[in-house]
């Protein structure tokens, strides 16, 4: 017989199997020490499931046994109990080895039902953890980061990360996170998985394909997904991503350099006070530059109306949760100009999701009050690049890119007066536009406009590659360095070969 502190720990972690694990136990007798058997079947009959429940998860069990990898993993996992009579020291050993195995399995099993889930929502097809789209493949992998009761046990929060491949490359940006809540264990993960899907699968499978509702931000197009609110309906929610995305758009663009895919994410909870916390991550690190910038968004919403919103955000395409709460997730390395402050590193696994768990936990356990007086809206944006081989435009305002490339048009044509005029309209409706300030003093005359040629320059050493080249070739033009000048536009073109404005540039200096 076991020792007692050896039976408790055995009974503690059957009661926290899933029921695909109870029935695997039930079906494995030999498997077991008979008191841990016994256990198992005691916690099976509690869970009181149908019989046609049963038999579907035997046959799930059953699939899951014909690969070999798996039976190695079960065969490690019942090895500490078949063997619990040893030593203490070896007990703790031993309960590891059980733990890790069947949260492989879990995981495994958590892999394969967000890419069949995401498949149905995206009208694609899946084949165990890949989800096939038209011209590309995307991968999910899930880890169990945390499974926690809720302090008076009524509700179990499981937080969830889904890292991502896409065409059997791991793109980390896209690694992101999500909080199931429900009365058990298995429930809480599966709607973790769901809240996953909605939140952030759609959008990255929209992104890939081009399919879905799209926004456009300056050089990219984001595609949005629901928002979800935890709480009263608040007012004036119509627009709000549109808004959101407009006045973080100017910021977001000089932090979001480069091409591919990208991750905004952030999720908020707005008290009644007014106090505003949560996190705030671009490409899966946690940016404080984002989190001033959407806090000050979000004040002025509510003043605007919007009075207990709490937004959360999150990639290159925009997303959200639903009733329940989805958090957000996922990397880059970039400086917020404005500061020159880094943002910090990504944190942890565990802590991706353990953030927000506090709050989750407490909307679960005092469901009459906080409920009602805090909105999590969680919103996940994938912001899908510029189109590819084209020089970027980094502006919130569409008609400011427009009438910079018609000053640049104009340029060309030999009408400086024009150019002027057209420049100057698109700095009216964007002041921050580097290009058009670059154009606009680079056929200025005098010193100071050589001095707004360069600070155009460096203020843009953030931005993407070919936008910052064509930064460059301005400067060098205004100062006379013809050479320069020259090697900077044949680089240009390299950078952006499908842009008529490189070709532009190389002719004209050949």
């Amino acid at each position: 017989m076991p020792t007692t502190v050896e039976y408790t720990e055995v009974e503690a972690r059957i009661a926290r199997m899933t029921e695909a694990e109870l029935v695997d136990m039930d079906e494995h007798p030999d498997d077991y020490e008979p008191w841990a058997l016994e256990l198992g079947r005691v916690e099976l009959a509690k869970r009181n499931l149908a019989p046609e429940r049963v038999g579907e998860l035997r046959r799930e069990n059953a699939e899951e046994a014909a690969q070999e990898t798996r039976a190695r993993e079960r065969r490690t996992a019942w090895l500490w109990i078949k063997f619990a009579a040893l030593a203490i020291p070896l007990l703790i050993g031993g309960l590891k080895v059980v733990s890790n195995a069947l949260n492989s399995r879990e995981e495994e099993r958590l892999s394969v039902a967000c890419a069949q889930m995401l498949a149905k929502a995206t009208g694609a097809t899946s084949s165990d953890e890949t989800v096939k789209l038209e011209g590309h493949s995307l991968a999910t992998r899930a880890t169990i980061e945390s499974v926690t009761p809720s302090q008076n046990g009524a509700r179990v929060l499981a937080g969830i990360q889904v890292a991502v491949d896409v065409d059997g490359q791991r793109v980390p940006a896209l690694t992101s996170g999500s909080i199931g809540i429900d009365s058990t264990r298995e429930g809480a993960l599966r709607i973790g998985i769901e809240e996953w899907v909605a939140g952030f699968g759609v959008p990255m499978v929209n992104a890939l394909t081009g399919k879905g509702e799209t926004l456009r931000v300056g050089a990219f197009v984001a595609h949005p997904g629901p928002i979800g609110i935890r709480g009263p309906m608040p007012e004036l929610l119509d627009g709000l991503r549109e808004t959101i995305l407009r006045d973080l758009a100017p910021d977001l663009s000089r932090l979001l350099s480069g091409s591919g895919l990208h991750a905004l994410s952030f999720m908020v909870v707005w008290h009644p006070d007014g106090t505003v916390h949560g996190e705030f991550r671009i490409d899966g690190e946690i940016s404080d530059p984002l989190k001033q910038l959407a806090q000050a968004v979000l004040r002025a919403g509510r003043r605007d109306g919007c009075r207990t919103a709490a937004i959360a955000p999150g990639a290159r395409s925009f997303s959200s949760a639903n009733s329940r709460a989805r958090p957000s997730g996922s990397h880059r390395e970039a400086v917020v100009p404005e500061t020159g402050t880094a943002r910090r590193p990504a944190v942890e696994p565990m802590q991706r999701t353990a953030e927000m768990m506090p709050v989750e936990r407490r909307s679960a356990d005092q469901r009459g009050l906080l409920m009602t007086s805090l909105i999590p809206i969680c919103a996940i944006a994938v912001l899908a690049a510029a189109p590819g081989g084209t020089i970027t435009i980094t502006t919130a305002s569409a008609e400011a890119a427009a009438a910079y490339v018609e000053a640049y048009d104009q340029v060309v044509a030999g009408h400086g007066d024009l150019a002027r005029a057209a420049a100057k309209r698109a700095l009216s409706l964007d002041p921050n536009l580097l290009l058009a300030q670059a154009l606009l003093y680079s056929i200025t005359p005098g010193v100071d406009s050589m001095k707004r040629v360069d600070a155009a320059a460096e203020a843009g050493k953030s931005l993407p590659e070919a936008e910052r080249t064509e930064l460059a070739i301005y400067a060098a033009n205004k100062h006379g360095d013809s050479e320069k000048a020259r090697a900077l536009e044949l680089r240009l073109l390299d950078l952006a070969p499908a842009d008529w404005r490189t070709h532009v540039y190389v002719g004209v200096t050949a």
